[in-house]
C-alpha cells in the first residue's frame, strides 16, 4: 500500500520557566507529524492492519 503524504506539521516550543522557576537558558521541545491520505475514507474497513504496517 502506498502512503501519500498530504501535509507535514511541526511545532517548536520554547520554555522560559518551569515549576515557577525561571530557567537560565530556554529549553526547547519539538514535534513533527505527517498526515497521510486515508485510503479507506468513505467506507467501512474492519482490518486496519495495512495502515499500521505503514508506520
Amino acid at each position: 500500500m502506498f502512503m501519500e503524504v498530504r501535509k507535514y506539521v511541526t511545532i517548536v516550543e520554547e520554555i522560559f520557566s518551569e515549576g515557577g522557576r525561571k530557567l537560565n537558558s530556554p529549553g526547547k521541545r519539538a514535534a513533527a507529524v505527517a498526515v497521510i491520505r486515508n485510503p479507506f475514507a468513505g467506507e467501512f474497513v474492519e482490518d486496519l492492519t495495512p495502515l499500521m504496517d505503514m508506520g
